[in-house]
């Protein structure tokens, strides 16, 4: 028996549920092209900016590492095709992260942007970067967590579910 996973993709919000994930299959996305946007570019160079600031300050390191763009998928029958592109951790910052960090204006107004485009595009112009998590129970009925680093830049110190983000330097 194979190993089943969960897909929350932002588009429409929907959980994709399958119980096989051998047929798995990957294809070029769409970069996230912010050139007609100066707008939306600002507010990420901005952010970006800020978190720095603040990661100097309370002794964090951020990295803008390359990590992958989740900018469509879809399913059938037969498995599922993620569509996946380059992003960076400062996309990340500069537009997913506005609402948690005390923004929803601006994330509202990216996510406006998109919709302008088609209801399906509310999520163009966000870097919706994959991320990779997991729940793991032991056979005596434990859940494994982890106990973040106080160095890393989202939720330093806070227990959390094994995962992370896959590189594309080192896994592709």
């Amino acid at each position: 028996m194979h190993p089943s996973y969960q897909l929350l993709y932002p588009k429409r919000m929907k959980l994709v549920t399958r119980e096989d994930i051998s047929n798995i299959v990957i294809a070029e996305g769409i970069p996230l092209d912010l050139s007609k946007k100066p707008q939306i570019k600002e507010i990420m160079d901005m952010q970006w900016k800020l978190r720095m600031c603040q990661a100097q300050l309370n002794g964090v390191v951020l990295s803008n590492d390359p990590q992958f763009r989740l900018s469509g998928y879809s399913t059938n029958d037969k498995g599922l095709l993620l569509q996946l592109a380059l992003s960076c951790y400062r996309e990340h910052i500069g537009t997913n992260n506005l609402a948690i960090n005390g923004w929803p204006e601006l994330f509202n107004f990216i996510k406006s942007e998109g919709k302008k485009e088609g209801k399906e595009n509310s999520y163009r112009y966000f870097g919706n970067i994959l991320g990779i998590s997991m729940v793991v129970v032991t056979k005596d009925n434990y859940v494994i967590v982890t106990d973040r680093n106080n160095k890393v830049g989202e939720y330093p110190g806070f227990f959390d579910k094994p995962g992370g983000h896959p590189n594309p330097e080192k896994h592709f």
